[in-house]
């Protein structure tokens, strides 16, 4: 008798413990997506403002701008050649 109850104390505790264990797992799975989700506002965020400055930039300087743009494309042109 007293191994049939060492044996469901046994279980029982693994239950809990394996219960305590799932929701800590649920509990950090939610913190890192909301971190997740916080990064990706910062990054979008940030890539907004890049492109608002590249863009400022193109307008005040249109020529530099082209000449710049056609010298990536030849260098990646000749890149591509070989």
């Amino acid at each position: 008798m007293s191994r049939n109850r060492n044996a469901a104390a046994i279980g029982s505790h693994a239950r809990n413990a394996l219960s305590e264990m799932q929701l800590e797992v649920q509990t950090i799975g939610q913190r890192a997506q909301e971190r997740v989700g916080e990064l990706g506002d910062v990054a979008r965020e940030r890539a907004g403002s890049l492109q608002h400055r590249v863009e400022d930039h193109i307008t005040t300087n249109p020529i530099k701008s082209v000449a710049i743009a056609a010298g990536v494309g030849l260098v990646l042109g000749f890149m591509c050649r070989r």
